[in-house]
């Protein structure tokens, strides 16, 4: 279904609506493991839900370096929110879509 072989990253996202975020990260993982013993070689960022999940996917001789919580995601932003004054309105403003503010549907 896709080109690991030709691609310069492999995401593995995890669904942030999961009713069980542990089954969530384990199929993850799961999944990472799989694309590794197939593609050795390739780049991979893998999203789990929770931040134990981490040491988990470390055990299992993922890189630490492939792998983020995203829990831990939202609490680094939250503190460097509380950190630097106006961060939350640079986040904003990064993610704002450039020909929406060009067309004038959003106020500057």
């Amino acid at each position: 279904r896709v080109k690991v072989s030709q691609a310069q990253m492999v995401y593995v996202l995890s669904d942030i609506s999961a009713q069980h975020a542990d089954t969530e990260d384990e199929d993850n993982i799961m999944r990472a493991l799989a694309v590794i013993r197939q593609y050795p070689g390739s780049n991979m960022r893998v999203m789990l839900l929770r931040p134990e999940n981490r040491t988990v996917a470390i055990r299992c001789k993922l890189k630490p370096s492939m792998c983020y919580a995203l829990n831990e995601l939202k609490a680094s932003l939250l503190a460097q929110a509380n950190l630097i004054p106006c961060f939350a309105s640079f986040v904003v403003n990064l993610s704002c879509r450039g020909d929406l503010l060009y067309k004038g549907k959003i106020d500057p």
